[in-house]
C-alpha cells in the first residue's frame, strides 16, 4: 500500500466519482484519502429517456389504465446488494396498507424475478425480462414511480434513467440517489433501510395528486438534463481537465 501511495503522490491525480456515495468510499480509503475527488454523474440519453404520455404508453403495453404502475428491476434479482428481498417484503406491507383495490401494477425488469407470488396479494405482475434502452424508456414512462431498493450500489444507473424520464424515484440513501432525488419534490429517500420505510415511501408517492406528479416530472427532467445528460457530463469533465491544465502551466 505504501508503494501505491508513493506512486500516486508522484502524479497529479483527481478521482472522478459517479456519485457522492462513491466519493465517500474513496475518501475513506487509504489510497485516495488525500487525493482530490470530484463528482460527475454518469450520463444517459435525454432523447431515449424522456417524459412521455403515460396513458398512451400504458395502452401500448396493454396495462390497466385504472391502476397505478410501479417499476423496478435489476440484472440479477438474487444479488443481495440490490435489495429485492426488502422490496418484496415492502410490497406485501403495501398490500396490507392499501387493500387490493388500490394496489399498483408491478412492472418487473431483469433476470430471476421472484415476484410472481405477489399476484396472490392482489397485484398485477408483468414480467418484462431484460430490456433494451427503448423498452426501459417505455417502462419509466408508464410508471407512477420507480423503486430502487439497493442497499449497496455505486448507482444504480436506472436512477439516472428514471430521473431523465421524469419518473419519481424511491430509494434508500445509497449510490446516486442522494445526488439525483430531491426528497418531497421528485421522490423519496426512505428514512431507514428496511421494508417498513420503503412501503411508507411508496404509499406517500402513490397518493400524490395529479398536479404534484406533473411538477415532479418537470423537476426531475430538469435535474436529469442539468446533472446527467451527456452535455452536462462533458462540461464537467472539460472543466476538470482545464483546471488541471492551468495548474500544470509554469507561472
Amino acid at each position: 500500500m505504501n508503494e501505491k501511495r508513493s506512486a500516486l503522490a508522484q502524479m497529479r491525480t483527481t478521482v472522478v466519482a459517479a456519485s457522492t456515495w462513491l466519493a465517500d468510499q474513496a475518501r475513506a480509503s487509504a489510497l485516495f484519502c488525500d487525493t482530490p475527488i470530484e463528482i460527475v454523474p454518469l450520463s444517459v440519453s435525454p432523447e431515449t429517456f424522456a417524459p412521455r404520455d403515460s396513458v398512451a404508453v400504458r395502452s401500448e403495453l396493454g396495462l390497466d389504465a385504472s391502476r397505478p404502475v410501479v417499476f423496478f428491476g435489476a440484472r440479477d434479482h438474487g444479488d443481495a446488494r440490490k435489495g429485492m428481498s426488502i422490496l418484496e417484503e415492502a410490497l406485501k406491507k403495501l398490500a396490507s396498507l392499501r387493500g387490493p383495490g388500490l394496489l399498483p401494477t408491478l412492472l418487473v425488469a431483469g433476470n430471476g424475478a421472484p415476484f410472481e407470488a405477489l399476484a396472490g396479494e392482489g397485484y398485477v405482475v408483468r414480467q418484462l425480462g431484460m430490456l433494451p434502452p427503448e423498452g426501459l424508456a417505455q417502462a419509466y414512462a408508464a410508471a407512477d414511480l420507480y423503486v430502487s431498493p439497493s442497499v449497496e450500489d455505486s448507482g444504480p444507473m436506472m436512477i439516472n434513467e428514471a430521473v431523465m424520464s421524469g419518473t419519481p424515484v424511491i430509494a434508500f440513501d445509497v449510490g446516486v440517489a442522494i445526488d439525483l432525488i430531491e426528497p418531497g419534490a421528485t421522490g423519496v429517500i426512505a428514512s431507514r433501510r428496511n421494508a417498513d420505510a420503503l412501503a411508507a415511501a411508496m404509499t406517500h408517492v402513490l397518493d400524490w395528486s395529479a398536479d404534484k406528479k406533473k411538477h415532479a416530472t418537470m423537476r426531475a427532467r430538469e435535474i436529469g438534463l442539468s446533472r446527467c445528460s451527456p452535455t452536462a457530463q462533458a462540461k464537467a469533465l472539460a472543466r476538470l481537465a482545464l483546471s488541471d491544465e492551468r495548474q500544470e502551466r509554469p507561472a
